[in-house]
């Protein structure tokens, strides 16, 4: 990158900010390790779907 703006820093900066309008960024922006654990642990609870068992019966009456 410095090289394509001449090892002149003004320039390499320009170029960074042109690089960023036309790469918006869209996703989280995470500020610290918390927030990243937290967004991966959301993912793969997303990646594992509802839970694969469900019980939808009741339970066994006793025998007197």
């Amino acid at each position: 990158m410095a090289r394509e703006a001449n090892y002149d820093i003004h320039q390499l900066c320009e170029n960074t900010r042109r690089w960023m309008a036309e790469h918006p960024h869209n996703g989280p922006a995470v500020r610290n390790a918390e927030e990243l654990r937290q967004l991966i642990a959301e993912k793969e609870r997303q990646r594992a779907g509802p839970a694969a068992v469900a019980l939808n019966d009741e339970p066994p009456k006793p025998v007197k």
